[in-house]
């Protein structure tokens, strides 16, 4: 089943070589709701970024509604997103 967010195998580095994300991946239906926790420097706030399309996964992809959030402009983030 497809999501209204599919958030697939996201792998992303600050540094060459030093994964701060390794093969996220998880889809959230309509109504369903997510917390994300864990430890300073855990990767939260990154995978935040990159589910709003400000920063560019090293792989992977993010769709809400099957549209890649990197290809929404500023308008169509700020209608479907907030935190």
């Amino acid at each position: 089943m497809v999501g209204i967010l599919d958030v697939n195998n996201i792998h992303f580095s600050y540094r060459r070589g030093v994964e701060v994300l390794k093969g996220v991946s998880f889809s959230l239906l309509k109504g369903e709701s997510l917390t994300i926790f864990g430890p300073n420097g855990s990767g939260k706030s990154t995978l935040i970024k990159i589910i709003l399309g400000f920063i560019k996964p090293d792989r992977g992809i993010v769709k809400f509604e099957g549209r890649n959030t990197l290809k929404l402009n500023s308008r169509e983030r700020g209608r479907i997103f907030s935190y």
